[in-house]
Parts: structure tokens; sequence; C-alpha cells
């Protein structure tokens, strides 16, 4: 992100609203990975998450606890009801799924807003 000179004599309420103006465009960054896979092994059984037996780590490279995530699973992942997506930590989503993947599920959007 650049940073404007600022050039204009400003009062110290604007002053403070354009600083609060890039702060928040800098906490509310948002990145958008896609095609995010997880390998048939990466799943392990997991009594975790009441009814999903099945846990596995979708990495995503960047993302950390502070952040948010929204991720679109497939179609056809999403009609089979299957997964359930829980914490958020660094570098990981944990994924739950009912019942264990036999393919490797990709799933085509994880979109981060960085720090909530």
């Amino acid at each position: 992100m650049a940073v404007a000179k600022i050039t204009q004599a400003l009062k110290p309420s604007q002053v403070i609203a354009k600083i609060n103006e890039i702060i928040d465009g800098f906490n509310n960054k948002v990145v958008n990975k896609t095609n995010l896979t997880i390998s048939t092994t990466a799943w392990a059984a997991s009594s975790e998450k009441s009814g999903y037996s099945f846990k596995a780590n979708l990495t995503v490279s960047g993302i950390a606890t502070a952040d948010q995530a929204y991720l679109k699973f497939s179609d056809s992942d999403v009609a089979g009801m299957n997964f359930c997506v829980g914490a958020i930590a660094a570098n990981a989503i944990a994924i739950y799924a009912k019942t264990k993947p036999t393919t490797t599920i990709t799933i085509p959007l994880v979109r981060i807003t960085k720090g909530g």
C-alpha cells in the first residue's frame, strides 16, 4: 500500500480521520486463495465436532488466528453436506467431515479478511 504525502495543512481531526482510514484499509485487507486442496491422507479420526468423524487441516499460507475466512466449497461438496469449517490457526483452517473423503477435496475459494 502506498502512502500519499500530505501536502496541505489539515486540521487535527482530519489527520486522525486519514490515519484511521489507512489503518482500516490495512486491517480489513482481503486476500483470496483459490483451488486449495486436502488430500485423502490428511484426514484423521476426530471426536472434536459432534456429527463429524474426521478432521483435516487445510493449509492456507498467511492466515492467522485473528483473521476471518469464507470458504466456498464446490457445488458437489455442498450438495453432499459432508463438511464443516472449524477454527483458524496459523497457516491452517480445520475442516471436519462426516465421512472420510475418498478423493482429494478442492476448495475453489478461500476469502480471508485480515485482522477480522
